[in-house]
């Protein structure tokens, strides 16, 4: 089976994956995150950078919110903005008519 085809069927476990309820995706989807490094080094070797290009993108595209929170500790800075710009925007508005 040639990388590219275990590429793809990593591709559809993933969203098979991202499916299933939070608390059912955590071992699937280390296990994919763990194997995704070996594929990506297996399709360099026979395929080129190109493809390993787009498996790279296709990751880091997959997983942005798990790796964010694991780099969140070394990248506070970014993180305490947005977190503050999102706490307003689910504010409740004001009622014109109350008093506060």
């Amino acid at each position: 089976m040639t990388p590219l085809i275990l590429g793809a069927l990593w591709v559809v476990a993933a969203s098979i994956t991202a499916m299933l309820p939070m608390r059912a995706q955590m071992i699937p989807g280390l296990s994919l995150l763990l194997a995704a490094p070996l594929l990506l080094i297996w399709i360099y070797r026979t395929q080129g950078v190109f493809w390993t290009a787009a498996g790279t993108f296709a990751l880091l595209s997959m997983f942005r919110r798990p790796l964010t929170t694991a780099f969140a500790p070394w990248a506070r800075v970014g993180m305490h903005r947005r977190a503050s710009m999102a706490s307003c925007a689910n504010q409740r508005p004001r009622d014109a008519t109350r008093r506060y």
